[in-house]
């Protein structure tokens, strides 16, 4: 049940601050699961530490916990409430600590905090569906640091290879999506999600595109798969983004003219008065 924040007393709100700072504790003291559970584990809290980071070297941990919070509840119901939310905080920096990724760090009148201490990924997951786990890439002693770093390049290679094929493989694909984007809403302009950065992928689109109508710069798009570099994961991203813009092509259409209708009754196209129209054609 929802509480009335309007019932909600100080005292309730302080009593609430300590168990979420006591959960955080628990959590950051224990652990919770670990990589004896999911192989995989040491890659996801890697992944999760340099997010939760983001481009911060150091962190308080009652300021993180906020935009925490809200990661959480996005990916997840069940961690929706901030007690669990914050447990799981105390639990993801348990682990960062313990694999070298971060350490505890106070930073003066700021109090208790942790440093970043590698921004480039130690461990990511490798292997797929039930057989994925953690392989560490860095950090590694010398002998097998050497035969890692020759296997990542490899696999680099590969990967260029792959991502370049896929990319020309898609090129059809794109050009006949951006002519049926045309020709279901030629006055289409480019969505806001085609031009955002996610931390794992460039945007498809450059940022000062946003808001231009498509027929202007159809050229640029049609070849924005190979100009960002998108690996394969990506290109198939942006395919399905082309698709699901085509397939809501009615529905801006509907609002678009919605919108004429409701300017129109509220007199933003109202006709100029004869004696002003006559005014203004004798300056002209």
């Amino acid at each position: 049940m929802v509480e009335d924040p309007r019932t909600t007393t100080h005292d309730d709100q302080e009593s609430k601050q300590k168990e979420i700072e006591q959960s955080f504790d628990l959590g950051f003291a224990h652990g919770g699961f670990g990589a004896q559970t999911w192989p995989a584990w040491n890659a996801y809290v890697n992944r999760d530490i340099l997010d939760l980071f983001d481009e911060e070297d150091w962190i308080d941990h009652r300021d993180v916990l906020v935009p925490h919070f809200e990661r959480v509840r996005q990916s997840a119901k069940m961690m929706r409430y901030p007690i669990t939310a914050a447990r799981k905080l105390g639990e993801l920096l348990h682990h960062a600590v313990r694999l070298g990724l971060v350490v505890e760090n106070p930073n003066g009148p700021q109090g208790r905090g942790w440093r970043l201490v590698h921004r480039d990924p130690y461990w990511i997951v490798d292997g797929k569906g039930f057989g994925k786990f953690a392989r560490q890439i860095r950090g590694l002693p010398p002998t097998q640091q050497i035969v890692e770093d020759m296997y990542q390049a490899r696999l680099a290679k590969l990967n260029a290879t792959l991502n370049r094929k896929a990319r020309d493989k898609a090129d059809d694909r794109i050009t006949a999506l951006v002519a049926a984007i045309l020709e279901a809403d030629p006055d289409a302009v480019v969505p806001g999600q085609w031009t955002h950065q996610l931390r794992r992928r460039p945007s498809f689109l450059p940022a000062l595109m946003l808001g231009k109508r498509i027929a202007g710069c159809a050229p640029v798009i049609r070849e924005a798969h190979h100009t960002a570099g998108l690996d394969r994961g990506a290109v198939q991203e942006w395919i399905n983004s082309l698709e699901s813009f085509l397939r809501n092509a009615p529905y801006r259409l509907r609002e678009r003219e919605l919108r004429a209708r409701l300017d129109v009754q509220r007199g933003i196209h109202a006709e100029i008065p004869e004696d002003d129209a006559d005014a203004l054609e004798a300056l002209l």
